[in-house]
């Protein structure tokens, strides 16, 4: 006799979770916007489908390994971890594989042989989460100052790479520095500072070498990049994370041309009404927050696939350009190229 194979239920849930979520949030028993609630509940995708494999008895290897993935990450984005979700999943996302290989394994078999996948299934969700929490000796992060006077330069390109954490740049770099601050590293990892000035123009490389990448687990957090740059010169600035969060604080800094990316996570920028500056904003999956001062003249050209914007009042919308209150296309001073497949777009006012 075949198997009684029962209906899916995995929209019904999504239905169910969504409607509550919107409940609790009308009601004011979870505060805060909607929208960033529903990115940040992103993960129980997994749960659901886990859930789905369960009620349809579709195997448990795959069901456990996508309910543990989905905890993990839905914890992650509640600040519960050290990491973000998008930074594990960057990370994670080979674990799908593996889980899916091992579903079409022991799919089907005995009694015994599904025990022995569904054990296997836990030992891998507790490497995940040994691995999210951070146990791992190699993950030790060291403080390493970072200090370069301008010499003698009278504008600069500033380009500063962090494969992985949060970077913050704001103004304020003491003297004739051009930039100082602290990076955090983790083992063998180096820091890689490259500057040189022709005709009064510096040209400053900081990045990082080594191998220490391949052995880290995240454990003791994310590395943390504070930087301050010089309000003395203008700048051309390239400012570029793979995987974690990039705050960008513009105000009081000259910035002719600015260049921000981060591959997978948070970038946030705030400008300054005083700025002339063109350049591009890059996303690719994640939230981009950008705080327009009161007053300020800008164009937006929107370049996104999937993503959700946030529009405040008295912003125009032109196909796929966004012009801030007063601004036209003849005379917006700030014009920024926004890249971002999926995720959210905020604009935010700010006195």
């Amino acid at each position: 006799m075949g198997k009684n194979h029962r209906h899916s239920i995995f929209w019904a849930l999504i239905l169910i979770v969504a409607g509550t979520v919107l409940l609790l949030n009308t009601m004011g028993i979870l505060p805060g916007n909607i929208i960033d609630l529903l990115i940040k509940l992103w993960p129980v995708l997994f749960i659901t489908g886990g859930l789905d494999n369960i009620v349809q008895g579709r195997g448990w290897v795959w069901a456990v390994i996508s309910l543990g993935l989905g905890t993990v990450f839905l914890l992650a984005n509640f600040g519960y971890l050290p990491w973000d979700s998008w930074n594990l999943l960057l990370r994670m996302w080979p674990l799908i594989l593996v889980a899916l290989g091992l579903d079409l394994i022991f799919e089907g078999r005995s009694a015994p042989a599904t025990i022995i996948g569904v054990l296997i299934a836990v030992i891998i969700m507790i490497g995940v989460a040994w691995f999210a929490i951070g146990n791992s000796p190699t993950s030790k992060l060291g403080a390493t100052p970072v200090s370069q006077p301008l010499e003698g330069a009278a504008s600069a390109n500033v380009r500063i790479s962090d494969p992985v954490g949060r970077m913050e740049l704001t103004s304020g770099a003491s003297g004739d520095l051009l930039v100082e601050g602290t990076v955090e590293l983790p083992g063998k990892v180096k820091l890689a500072q490259d500057y040189n000035v022709q005709a009064k123009h510096g040209s400053l490389n900081l990045s990082t070498s080594g191998e220490g990448w391949a052995t880290w687990s995240g454990g003791l957090g994310e590395p943390l990049w504070v930087l301050e740059l010089t309000n003395d010169v203008p700048l051309d600035l390239r400012a570029e994370t793979a995987a974690g969060s990039l705050s960008l604080d513009l105000t009081g800094l000259d910035i002719e041309e600015l260049n921000a990316t981060v591959a997978v996570g948070s970038l946030d920028v705030t400008l300054d009404p005083q700025d002339e500056l063109q350049g591009k904003l890059s996303n690719p999956v994640g939230r981009l927050t950008i705080r327009i001062p009161e007053g300020a003249l800008i164009e937006l050209r929107l370049d996104t696939a999937i993503s959700t914007h946030n529009v405040p009042a008295g912003f125009e919308k032109q196909g796929n350009v966004i012009y801030s209150p007063n601004a036209t296309a003849a005379n917006a001073k700030i014009r920024l190229t926004v890249e971002q497949p999926v995720g959210l777009v905020s604009l935010v006012v700010v006195n």
